[in-house]
């Protein structure tokens, strides 16, 4: 498969390789200027030694040592600074790799996070949650909802089960039962013609809060009638928001 340069994969693949490549050369730069700095100081410790014997009479020696010492720091200044470049060049290519790789790690989060967010709103709308509780509903089950990964195909499960079938277990059960709006009672009985006892037969998630707080503090009973109704508690403090 030819090289694509807009694909994301190809370009980290050929990054790393360039990234090695310039690894390589900086390394073998280093190494011959530990070489030749190693060499310099050597012929320094001769040409000292030839000129101290003898009184330095012996010149050829000296000359023959200075002409050494001159090149090997002509070299030693070449190497430094391919050195230099090369550690450069490769700083250079590994930040953009590095932050290329940030990117698109964040790229993911971002869409995976958005992935299960959208379904597990869907799949609580579906369950009939109550508005005023899907926020409390999805904190406490998106710890469970995970991305699975098939080629090019992205399944979101909890549990193994799709989330849609997750949350209408969980909404059908116990711990879940309570945030699940009631139906409407349009019948008499305890809570009267008017579907419940609330303001025109509204049932609980649709009362305001200020409807709510009227009813729990001037008519209790009503109140108590209305949560019996939506399955909650009358003593369960969470629903006077």
């Amino acid at each position: 498969m030819a090289y694509d340069p807009n694909d994301p994969k190809d370009k980290e693949i050929v990054d790393g390789l360039i990234a090695a490549a310039l690894e390589e050369q900086a390394e073998e730069h280093g190494n011959e200027v530990k070489r030749l700095t190693d060499k310099n100081t050597e012929i320094l410790g001769k040409l000292r030694k030839a000129r101290t014997d003898a009184g330095g009479d012996n010149k050829d020696e000296i000359e023959r040592l200075e002409r050494e010492l001159e090149e090997t720091r002509h070299d030693l200044t070449e190497a430094q600074s391919k050195f230099r470049t090369a550690d450069r060049d490769l700083k250079k290519v590994t930040g953009e790799r590095d932050n290329a790789v940030t990117e698109r790690d964040s790229e993911r989060s971002f869409s995976r996070n958005q992935l299960i967010e959208n379904s597990l709103n869907g799949a609580l709308i579906e369950a009939k949650v109550a508005p005023h509780f899907m926020d409390a509903a999805k904190a406490l089950l998106k710890e469970k909802v995970a991305v699975e990964v098939e080629g090019d195909e992205r399944k979101v499960v909890a549990d193994g089960k799709s989330v849609a079938e997750f949350v209408k277990e969980w909404a059908a059960g116990d711990a879940g039962k309570h945030y699940v709006t009631a139906p409407a009672n349009g019948g008499g009985g305890a809570n009267g013609a008017n579907g419940g006892g609330s303001p025109g037969g509204k049932a609980l998630a649709d009362l305001t809060e200020a409807e709510r707080t009227d009813m729990a503090k001037n008519r209790p009973e009503e109140w108590k009638q209305v949560q019996l109704a939506a399955g909650i508690s009358s003593d369960n403090p969470a629903i006077i928001q």
